[in-house]
């Protein structure tokens, strides 16, 4: 293996271990020592890598992001004979299994308040959530011809949407008893507002 390859090897299996303790740990209670232990690297290795523990929780919350995007819109892309109540059906069913994870939410929200005031999380944000939104956007271009936005712009849209998720997530994080279903709800709404409930 070449050193750029090892080194990005090893940098994930940091993300990995790292993924694991914030999850159950909190980003509070994680441990860059018991992270490096479960990596199998010492800690030196994983400041080499990241700086620290912020800017390792920050790309672990990246990944999260990264892979669930993928995953919700995988539910909807590239099976052209789906309709749009068939992406409501699959955005539903990954909603109750997903919106709402309760490890993710507190970790995301004590990161959250440990960084709050710094710029380098708003930044990373910012680009994250624009990143999810760009591709919403193009799925809603490639499909505008099945959805009524009456007038709305796919990027408002999108906007919209991710605002649903990442509400209806929150609220869940502290109380189960939301409904995921909203997310649904609120999908109809947006997509196909002349055929809501």
């Amino acid at each position: 293996m070449r050193r750029e390859e090892a080194k990005e090897h090893n940098r994930q299996r940091i993300v990995d271990a790292a993924r694991g303790h914030f999850l159950r740990e909190g980003f509070h209670n994680a441990s860059l020592g018991r992270i490096a232990d479960t990596a199998g690297f010492s800690t030196g290795v994983v400041y080499s890598q990241f700086g620290g523990k912020a800017e390792l929780a920050m790309t672990v919350l990246c990944t999260l992001y990264a892979e669930e995007t993928d995953r919700v819109l995988g539910l909807v892309t590239g099976q052209p004979e789906q309709t749009v109540e068939d992406w409501l059906a699959a955005v539903g069913d990954w909603a109750e299994v997903r919106v709402g994870d309760p490890d993710w939410g507190r970790f995301e929200l004590e990161l959250n308040g440990a960084l709050s005031g710094q710029d380098k999380l708003k930044d990373l944000m910012s680009v994250l959530y624009g990143q999810i939104r760009e591709r919403v956007v193009d799925l809603l271009s490639a499909r505008s011809r099945d959805l009524e936005l009456h007038g709305r712009s796919p990027e408002a849209v999108a906007t919209l949407l991710l605002a649903v998720i990442l509400g209806v997530g929150l609220q869940r994080t502290a109380d189960p008893a939301v409904p995921a279903r909203l997310v649904t709800e609120a999908l109809r709404a947006l997509l196909l507002p002349d055929r809501a409930e």
